[in-house]
């Protein structure tokens, strides 16, 4: 009999101890208006929590979500960005939609919108929209690379730049050396390289 309760206690005691967890995770999941984050993680919500409003960085601040106007030194959005980022670094992990303007922005899928950058700006994925900075790269561009380097697998739209490079262009590029791979005809072109 003694076993029978050890075993009871012992199930009761797992199955606490993991709504416990399971509650805990689901709080840190919810969404704050407001967000002040000194360095990870001494922020006032926790990483797990989604922003819908403000969220100040002063160092590195991090959220699964953030929705509305994001200001700080080191910006990191683990999944989904929409609104204004102004920072040193913008990081979004999955989808941006809206404008990131710093040093450097990196968009881990598929960015919608603009990104200003002073250095580089980074898109994994899918780009639609508009990418200004001296370094451009994303693998498929439907828009406007403006930079020193500008560089995707495919390009629907235009790049501008000393130095641009794609596999597949429908659109124009415009610059000092223009490289489309796939051209049977004339792939490397200085000053302007046009392909339909």
């Amino acid at each position: 009999m003694g076993m029978r309760i050890k075993i009871a206690l012992l199930t009761v005691f797992c199955f606490v101890s993991v709504m416990a967890v399971a509650n805990e995770r689901a709080f840190q999941e919810q969404t704050t208006p407001f967000q002040l984050s000194i360095c990870k993680p001494v922020q006032l919500a926790g990483e797990l929590r989604s922003v819908k409003g403000l969220r100040l960085n002063v160092v590195y601040g991090k959220n699964v979500n953030v929705t509305g106007l994001d200001l700080g030194l080191i910006n990191h959005t683990d999944e989904n960005f929409s609104g204004l980022g102004f920072g040193a670094i913008n990081y979004v992990d999955n989808t941006l939609n809206g404008l990131n303007i710093g040093l450097v922005n990196t968009v881990g899928s598929r960015a919608n919108g603009v990104m200003l950058g002073v250095f580089s700006n980074k898109t994994e994925g899918y780009t639609k929209g508009l990418q200004i900075a001296l370094m451009n790269r994303t693998e498929e561009l439907v828009g406007v690379q403006a930079g020193l380097f500008n560089k995707a697998w495919s390009v629907c739209g235009l790049q501008i730049g000393l130095l641009n490079i794609t596999e597949f262009l429908d659109g124009v590029q415009i610059g000092l050396l223009n490289v489309v791979k796939s051209k049977d005809q004339y792939p490397i072109m200085p000053v302007f390289n046009v392909a339909w």
